[in-house]
């Protein structure tokens, strides 16, 4: 399945379950990144820096040039403005 499959952003908005394929990322960012600010370039829908906000009290930033996915991001309330 694509790092931003639909299936994603439906069990996230269903279940909020975040998808496993960014488990190990989420743990080991929580563990060793000190500064607890991050930047998500070509975040898609988002779910990866919403994670690592909700898990490790991060300050995050997500930027990506897909409107779609964007709006759509905003609609699940994944980022919040």
């Amino acid at each position: 399945m694509r790092f931003n499959a639909p299936e994603y952003i439906n069990e996230y908005a269903v279940n909020g379950q975040f998808p496993k394929i960014h488990r190990n990322i989420v743990d080991m960012a929580v563990a060793y990144v000190k500064g607890r600010k991050g930047l998500d370039l070509c975040c898609s829908h988002g779910l990866l820096g919403q994670q690592l906000m909700q898990r490790g009290n991060f300050q995050m930033l997500g930027v990506d040039g897909d409107k779609k996915a964007v709006q759509l991001a905003h609609e699940h309330k994944i980022w919040m403005d």
